[in-house]
């Protein structure tokens, strides 16, 4: 059973008393309070160097850096393990918004509130209450977006008044203390069950809720004694097995095929050789990649005898709930059924190397390391010979590898892609590292760390794992869903999405100049939260029926794929007809600036440079004001003002006015 833990000690040290040789804990994550964990805004991190203890300095990072959700979603679990005992601790809100635990780590590290600007919220009051239930209701979307809410497991418990010497807690604890803390975790238990039902809750009888006198973490409400431990465990592994009964992963499978057919050529397919379920492709250079076909017999039919049929390809993100198994897995098999649309799913032959390597973005490793390239003539193959068209689609890094294939295929498809990985070294490094380790073993020892080590041995191998907008030639139409709080808007989506010049078509919607890309900016919840299922099965329908890239962007605009409606995205693009750069001359200067138009949002910093004869005479540099004054010379054949307007997140964009 692999465990990920989101609370305190007290849910750690269940495995102290439990057989470990049946348990795995994958993750465990503390002192991080849900307010502070499930808020957007990142902490600048100049504490933690000053923790001497790798785990408390990993846990105070995790805290300040915002990402739980991205090892919740790439870790591999058959239970995610909430307790609340983080919520003890008192919150800082800095005055940008931003903010984090105050925990006794955080504090030891040298943070100082009388030295920051911001203010303090004190544990159990009724803001910290509503900043909780705001951080729970953003952590119900995530495992929503994952489809793991029925792994989650809450541990139930409550400060204990007594110690097993039958003394109580004197001024170390006062009674009436410990009261108002089980009062406010009585609330917030309240509050959880009306998302989980009774049966995904354990902790222990009221008879075992008692403070051990020599807990290896010393006398506290909330180190109890051992029974209390071997209680939860016993719950803990009854609940398991419930889950193990009751639970279906519809997005991720596990073949059970034992012996897949092998094959050597795409003929056989054609030839029937290839059966419904999971075939094994082998390659000319001895690489073997897994493939899963789904409703095989329809792959070609098209209701029209002049058009082509349509085939979709799937390519799985992180894959969690692995237990132990090594793969191949893969993704889209009950959207197939669902839909009754043929499917080749295809699975990452890297995954196959570890059986708690979560992701590989089918990149390759040192065996295999044109993998993209060997499944790109796969795909391509398996279009002609069935003479079919594509729907290539994918999350996260399953998005990444749809977008890479896309780049080298010949065929004509349409991808469909929500919040991918454009470049592999940007995602979290944790994870970088470990398909590092993990697929290039030869190259990145356990000596090796660091991007750089990294991006080196990647270019040395020709990994390709680096995507640019520039790539796609036009057999290929891209739709592109983007959360907009979730950080890959700005360090994958945006820088990719740039290149492929789009224009505004609505607040959230951006469309190609040549109307074959369609990018659109949601908002589905905090981080990296997916579209609903229904969403991404109703745009796989419209592609799968031939809709055309502007239809999907008409249906975007009018609000058909989504009832809520999104933030205003500016990061994108600043289209020229939406803003412009204004010169006029006046008693021996020239005026100048810059106007932006009523349908443009956001905020901007302006800067100008004064050419006079082609050559640069002066500078006015970035700030908050849009105008700018420059001294006119006293001779001069052309004088030109080129403006600049940056975004937020640093994005530029150059607009000019010539005076003469």
């Amino acid at each position: 059973m692999k465990i990920f833990i989101y609370g305190e000690c007290v849910s750690r040290d269940i495995f102290d008393f439990i057989d470990a040789e049946n348990y795995d804990l994958v993750g465990y994550y503390a002192r991080s309070s849900y307010a502070s964990s499930f808020s957007q805004t990142p902490v600048k991190d100049i504490w933690s160097d000053n923790i001497k203890s790798n785990f408390q300095r990993r846990m105070v990072r995790t805290d300040l850096d915002k990402c739980l959700i991205d090892f919740i979603d790439a870790e591999e679990f058959d239970i995610l393990l909430l307790d609340f005992y983080m919520e003890r601790h008192s919150l800082f809100i800095f005055d940008d918004g931003s903010r984090c635990t105050i925990s006794s780590e955080l504090i030891s590290s040298g943070f100082d509130t009388r030295k920051l600007s911001g203010r303090v919220i004190k544990p159990f009051s009724d803001e910290m209450y509503d900043l909780w239930e705001a951080g729970w209701e953003k952590f119900l979307k995530v495992v929503d977006s994952l489809d793991v809410r029925n792994k989650v497991v809450i541990n139930k418990l409550f400060w204990a008044h007594v110690i097993e010497n039958g003394n109580d807690f004197g001024d170390l604890f006062h009674s009436n203390s410990i009261d108002i803390v089980n009062k406010y975790l009585q609330r917030i238990y309240n509050r959880v069950s009306v998302d989980f039902k009774a049966k995904q809750f354990i902790g222990f009888d009221e008879s075992l809720n008692i403070a051990s006198s020599s807990h290896k973490w010393g006398l506290s409400p909330m180190h109890y004694i051992d029974e209390a431990y071997v209680e939860m465990g016993r719950k803990l592994n009854d609940i398991y097995s419930r889950l193990c009964d009751d639970s279906e992963n519809v997005n991720v499978h596990k073949s059970t095929s034992s012996e897949p057919v092998s094959i050597k050529s795409i003929d056989d397919i054609l030839n029937g050789r290839a059966v419904e379920g999971m075939n094994k492709v082998v390659f000319n250079d001895g690489n073997e990649v897994a493939i899963f076909l789904k409703n095989s017999h329809l792959i070609g039919a098209s209701q029209d005898t002049n058009e082509k049929g349509r085939l979709a390809i799937s390519f799985s993100g992180a894959v969690s709930n692995t237990s132990g198994k090594k793969g191949p897995f893969f993704s889209g098999l009950s959207i197939s059924s669902e839909l009754g649309i043929p499917l080749v799913a295809i699975s990452d032959p890297t995954l196959n190397l570890c059986d708690d390597l979560p992701l590989a973005w089918y990149a390759g490793n040192e065996k295999f390391p044109n993998c993209l390239r060997s499944i790109s003539v796969l795909v391509d193959s398996i279009a002609e010979a069935y003479n079919v068209d594509l729907v290539i689609f994918g999350g996260s890094g399953g998005g990444f590898a749809s977008l890479a294939v896309a780049k080298n295929i010949r065929s004509k498809a349409s991808i469909f892609v929500w919040n991918p990985q454009t470049t592999i070294t940007k995602y979290v490094y944790t994870f970088v590292e470990q398909y590092m380790r993990v697929g290039f073993p030869s190259f990145f020892g356990e000596g090796d760390s660091g991007l750089d080590k990294i991006n080196e041995i990647l270019d040395t191998l020709k990994i390709d794992y680096k995507l640019k907008g520039l790539d796609y030639k036009e057999n290929i139409s891209i739709i592109y869903f983007q959360n907009q709080s979730d950080w890959h808007t700005n360090v994958h989506a945006v820088p990719f999405l740039r290149e492929l010049t789009p224009l505004r078509s609505s607040d959230c919607t951006f469309v190609s100049r040549e109307a074959r890309n369609v990018a659109y900016f949601g908002d589905w919840g905090d981080g990296l939260a997916a579209p609903d299922t229904q969403v991404i099965k109703q745009v796989l329908l419209d592609l799968f029926s031939g809709s055309p890239p502007i239809d999907i962007e008409r249906k975007l605009r009018l609000g058909d794929y989504f009832h809520n409606t999104p933030p205003f995205f500016e990061a994108l693009v600043l289209d020229d007809s939406e803003w412009s750069v204004v010169s006029s001359v006046d008693k021996g200067c020239v005026e100048c600036s810059i106007r932006f138009n009523e349908s443009v949002n956001g905020k901007y910093q302006f800067a100008f440079y004064f050419i006079v004869d082609g050559v640069k005479n002066d500078i006015r540099g970035y700030d908050n004001l849009n105008m700018a004054v420059f001294k006119l010379p006293e001779s001069y054949e052309s004088i030109e003002v080129v403006g600049f307007a940056m975004d937020v997140h640093g994005n530029r964009w150059v607009n000019k006015s010539r005076l003469i």
